[in-house]
């Protein structure tokens, strides 16, 4: 959903996300439909410790998604190397992309399960395509 200030039926709220210290780390713009209480609004801790783990989760989430997007970053590098024909590119990536998927798995963000099926997918495909060549 893109954030089009101009749709007659949402406005644009920011979303302001803390770090655990309570320091503001920036305002996200935030789609919200007129008339309607943002997510957030409904589930407002009461206790100290609910709100210490909404700051925790928050920071979390986000260090997570950097984690993904990392990993599948360089999941997908090694998928266009082995369709790109390029063998020894398709190796080191795969290396990187291995040390990806297991700190991706060590950090819950994924499975290690699903780390090690994708580490044996790309495995394949790259002796699939040296085999081919």
């Amino acid at each position: 959903m893109s954030l089009d200030s101009d749709r007659p039926d949402c406005h644009t709220t920011p979303l302001p996300i803390y770090l655990a210290s309570g320091r503001l780390l920036r305002n996200q713009p935030f789609l919200v439909p007129i008339g309607v209480a943002p997510a957030a609004a409904n589930h407002m801790p009461n206790t100290q410790s609910a709100k210490k783990r909404l700051r925790q989760n928050e920071v979390r989430r986000l260090r997570n998604r950097g984690v993904r997007s990392n990993m599948r970053s360089a999941v997908r590098r090694v998928r266009e190397a082995v369709a790109a024909g390029d063998q020894e590119k398709a190796q080191s990536e795969f290396r990187l992309a291995c040390k990806k998927l297991d700190q991706a798995a060590a950090r819950n963000v994924i499975h290690r399960n699903a780390a090690n099926r994708t580490k044996s997918r790309l495995n394949a495909a790259i002796k699939k395509a040296s085999a081919a060549a």
